[in-house]
């Protein structure tokens, strides 16, 4: 099992220099947050790699901006745009390809959407058909905010796809009160990625160590499941004073685990 960071912890500073921090603290792992359209382009991608080479960091996965606009592209009777957003995803799969990164998170439609449950999980079949095509796995992750904050969507889900895979949040599990420890026995050998946070009775996000999170029952969990992906810290910039945090946090997570 192996520990890292995601960009997305200094939203809003530019994706590259977000990178480039992590880079410059030691950090080896992390997740790529794309933060807009000409992030997907070349020149910007080769900037990535040499940062990439410059500071010897693997990228695990990608968190695509688009996820804000997924319930519109993916979700609705409109055929002619989903087919136009699964054109779209392919620039993910090239940088992707080019950065060594496996896994895109997926966030899915809104929760109060009426779109049938039984699309949804077809469309979500052929967006991860598609991107196996390419090397890529899409992961749908628990989001309080999307269809996927319901453990027992999950449940469905899961039951219709026995091939799909998931990314857990704990801080996301926590906002929808899920219960991480079901999700990760739910999801089982399908469960590809975490994102890690801590918490307590009045912040649903800290970082790892300043929270009450049974992190030693978490691992041992994760263990019984045969999980043995990554841990990528995942905190809002209002969570954490600096990047010591994040390099603790990673440090907290390395004993826990032990």
């Amino acid at each position: 099992m192996t520990f890292g960071v995601s960009s997305a912890c200094f939203y809003p500073k530019p994706t590259e220099q977000a990178v480039e921090l992590l880079g410059k603290a030691g950090i080896h792992q992390i997740e790529i947050f794309y933060n807009s359209f000409s992030e997907l382009e070349q020149p910007f991608t080769y900037r990535l790699k040499e940062l990439l080479r410059r500071y010897d960091m693997e990228v695990k996965s990608v968190h695509p901006f688009s996820s804000a606009f997924e319930p519109y592209m993916f979700f609705t009777d409109y055929e002619r745009r989903f087919q136009d957003i699964l054109e779209f995803y392919k620039q993910y799969y090239d940088c992707m390809n080019q950065l060594g990164a496996e896994i895109l998170v997926f966030h899915g439609d809104r929760k109060d959407s009426f779109f049938p449950e039984e699309q949804y999980f077809e469309r979500f079949f052929r967006l991860t058909e598609q991107a196996a095509s390419y090397g890529i796995t899409v992961a749908q992750e628990n989001v309080a905010r999307c269809r996927s904050h319901s453990t027992l969507f999950l449940k469905r889900m899961c039951q219709a796809l026995p091939n799909a895979s998931f990314v857990l949040d704990i801080k996301q599990a926590v906002r929808s009160r899920q219960d991480p420890f079901e999700l990760v026995e739910l999801f089982g050998k399908r469960l590809v990625h975490v994102h890690a946070s801590d918490h307590n009775s009045e912040m649903d996000c800290l970082p790892i160590g300043q929270g009450n999170f049974d992190y030693v029952r978490f691992f041992q969990t994760l263990k019984s499941v045969e999980y043995n992906n990554s841990l990528i810290l995942e905190l809002y910039r209002n969570n954490f004073r600096d990047i010591d945090d994040l390099i603790l946090s990673i440090k907290q997570m390395e004993i826990y685990y032990k």
